[in-house]
């Protein structure tokens, strides 16, 4: 326990460390943008008489937004959300009491609308770029022009909605599972030709022999499907000749309403476990 205290604290004062060094760079560079990069003296005495309260303020409430208990390399986006609320309240306290301080005298409006925006680029910046660092992406995944790194067996997904982004999420966070994926089909007209989580979408359905991509799998991500529909989804894998799944809803997990009782995975069989209680993940083959 002590040990593991002693790592938890000494992650909290790198990422404190990490934020003072972008708060001072961004400041500075404030003061760069607002004055063509040619600070007067008399600038340079402003920066260093109100940069320890800036500092101050800025890491109470950083630390009262709770920014240091978030897991950097897990970064979402609602803690980018959180990040601005973060930086919007600390310039607002610093703006108002510089005002209520000499009302501006000496130090220009502008520098501390630039430091808001300015820090919020750097400091959720670095927090992005930790969090593609741990990514199992490499270079290629997020420069195109170098060529895109195919690892794995090549997944077709059919369902482009929150079901298969959190595939394609779990797949980028997850190399261990084995799987690329090389596109998506969904009977939604207005989601063809755009693309989810970087994998495009590429048709309907239905439109399975007309695609051009060598994929191995196939899986059903519409954890909403039932019956007829699930039947003509099922339909469409069979005649693709390719290996095919079906997953359950979240939510079915949490709640209770699907388990995993015997085998883990199930040939989709039409039996009335597949088709009605959906107490199994059906692992469908050909």
């Amino acid at each position: 326990m002590k040990f593991l205290k002693k790592s938890i604290d000494t992650i909290f004062f790198i990422k404190v460390a990490i934020d003072l060094f972008l708060i001072v760079f961004s400041y500075f560079f404030s003061y760069l943008v607002r004055f063509e990069f040619s600070i007067s003296r008399p600038d340079l005495l402003s920066i260093r008489n109100t940069l320890p309260f800036i500092l101050l303020i800025k890491l109470i409430i950083f630390y009262y937004f709770r920014l240091y208990r978030a897991i950097w390399r897990y970064v979402s986006i609602l803690d980018i959300i959180n990040l601005a609320k973060a930086v919007f309240v600390a310039n607002l306290v610093i703006i108002l009491a510089i005002f209520i301080y000499n009302r501006f005298e000496g130090y220009p409006r502008s520098v501390f609308l630039l430091d808001g925006i300015l820090s919020f680029l750097f400091l959720g910046g670095a927090r992005l770029l930790i969090r593609i660092h741990y990514s199992s992406k490499s270079p290629k995944d997020f420069f195109p022009f170098l060529g895109k790194t195919f690892q794995g067996k090549p997944l077709l997904i059919m369902g482009a909605g929150q079901a298969g982004e959190k595939v394609i999420r779990e797949i980028n966070d997850n190399p261990k599972i084995g799987f690329y994926p090389m596109g998506f089909l969904d009977d939604d007209q207005t989601k063809i030709g755009r693309t989810l989580q970087g994998v495009p979408i590429l048709g309907k359905i239905d439109d399975i022999s007309k695609i051009s991509l060598d994929f191995e799998e196939i899986l059903i991500a519409i954890p909403s499907a039932r019956g007829e529909q699930m039947r003509r989804i099922v339909e469409v894998c069979d005649k693709s000749g390719k290996k095919y799944r079906t997953l359950p809803a979240i939510g079915e997990l949490i709640d209770g309403s699907v388990s995993f009782e015997g085998e883990a995975m199930r040939t989709w069989d039409g039996s009335p476990d597949c088709q009605s209680s959906r107490k199994t993940l059906c692992s469908c083959r050909r």
